[in-house]
């Protein structure tokens, strides 16, 4: 299934068509729609799937130029939380108003406050 079958915003579609991505996995064929419609989903796949833009497509569509944190997601090591936030960047950075923040521990929490804040 390509990617602008989904009801997918033009900006999302430019960021996705921008990382090469043309096909959506299975993972994505299955959870896209549903997390859209705003349904909880609980999914497993192997590594490279493609969960991360799976999960992340539809947190970038329902978010709203207001101020306020409105998505947050949990990795299990500082690793991961540097790579999913980077996967949502370049998804999502032709949408208005979206900032993306990695918060993790091993360095100042005084400066992660202050750019949470912002």
């Amino acid at each position: 299934m390509k990617f602008e079958n989904f009801p997918l915003s033009e900006e999302i579609l430019k960021g996705i068509e921008e990382m090469g991505f043309e096909e959506a996995s299975p993972i994505q064929v299955n959870a896209i729609n549903p997390l859209l419609e705003g349904n909880d989903l609980i999914a497993q796949a192997q590594t490279g799937t493609g969960k991360t833009a799976a999960f992340g497509i539809p947190i970038l569509e329902r978010v709203t130029n207001e101020k306020i944190i409105q998505a947050l997601v949990l990795c299990p090591t500082r690793e991961l939380s540097i790579q999913v936030a980077d996967e949502l960047y370049r998804i999502g950075k032709f949408k208005r108003g979206i900032s993306i923040l990695s918060i993790y521990g091993g360095t100042s929490i005084e400066r992660q406050i202050k750019s949470l804040k912002k």
